[in-house]
């Protein structure tokens, strides 16, 4: 203890904090092309990451093209490197696509590489659009193939017979009348028609016209939830304002007061003698005209050439 009437020794003074420190605003690129800056107190720039130039999450992250300023190589690599350190007034020619043309740059693992694809289609080409691509059955859905990479005058194509597979048993190949090639402008390249798919189920489709077939369309028709669309016969009316060969119930079905139709009969739809009903809670087409057509159930509309 200390004596009476003695004061305590002074404290010692601690240690003095170091003044605020600002580091330079300089900056480090890094060799994924990444800035790092200074980092106090010390001033020493910050660690680069571990990528590298070629480091990608996705393939827009990766581009091939000009020539590497720090290796003089043809360059593939991310963007952020090639804005930064790639001569892009060079290239190397065929490096990026290959002689062949099958290169593709691609992020593989996180790393942005060439890659080999599959050889390039050539054509003519079919593309089969089908809308809508699924629903509830029954399912009413407005297919359309369009013909690419032909010859405006191809002879294969003028005047051929086609063939809609629908994948559920049924095909539809139209036959129609054509004036002489001699006289033809340019083959038709686009072809519409419907299909009912009464069923659930995954369904192909495909289009072939002179000797040339589509890749399948899927259609997907789910189980139905709904409660029958009709009740009776005046629920229906035809699905189409002009030529119709199905029905649809009729507050489904768009104004046709404005809209004029040809007075022919066509083959295959309701124009002559044919009427809707209601058959199992559905809007069906019925009564087609005796030897017009050999159908006598629903059938979708026939799209005649030209």
């Amino acid at each position: 203890m200390m004596p009476p009437g003695q004061l305590p020794p002074p404290l010692k003074p601690g240690p003095v904090p170091p003044a605020h420190v600002a580091c330079t605003e300089d900056a480090k690129i890094c060799p994924d092309g990444s800035a790092v800056g200074r980092i106090p107190p010390r001033c020493e720039f910050a660690q680069c990451p571990e990528n590298g130039k070629d480091f990608c999450e996705t393939a827009d992250d990766c581009v091939c093209g000009g020539i590497d300023a720090q290796t003089e190589n043809c360059f593939v690599g991310n963007k952020k490197y090639y804005d930064l350190f790639v001569n892009k007034e060079q290239d190397c020619p065929d490096f990026c696509t290959g002689i062949d043309g099958r290169l593709q740059t691609k992020c593989v693992e996180h790393k942005c590489a060439l890659v080999r694809g599959e050889p390039p289609e050539v054509g003519p080409l079919i593309e089969v659009i089908a809308e809508p691509a699924a629903g509830e059955a029954p399912l009413f859905v407005k297919f359309t193939a369009i013909l690419r990479g032909a010859e405006p005058k191809d002879k294969r194509f003028y005047c051929a017979r086609y063939t809609w597979t629908f994948g559920d048993g049924a095909d539809e190949s139209p036959i129609f009348e054509c004036e002489s090639y001699e006289f033809m402008k340019e083959i038709h390249t686009r072809f519409q028609t419907t299909h009912r798919y009464e069923k659930p189920g995954a369904y192909e489709v495909t289009f072939e016209i002179g000797g040339v077939k589509s890749k399948p369309a899927v259609v997907l028709a789910a189980p139905e939830f709904l409660p029958p669309e009709c009740d009776e016969d005046s629920d229906c009316v035809p699905a189409q304002c002009c030529h119709a060969a199905d029905c649809i119930i009729k507050e489904k079905r768009s104004d046709c007061n404005k809209i004029a139709c040809t007075m022919d009969c066509r083959p295959g739809t309701l124009d002559c003698g044919g009427s809707c009903a209601c058959i199992n809670g559905r809007c069906s087409g019925k009564n087609f005209q005796p030897g017009v057509d050999t159908f006598t159930g629903p059938r979708p509309w026939q799209v005649l050439h030209g």
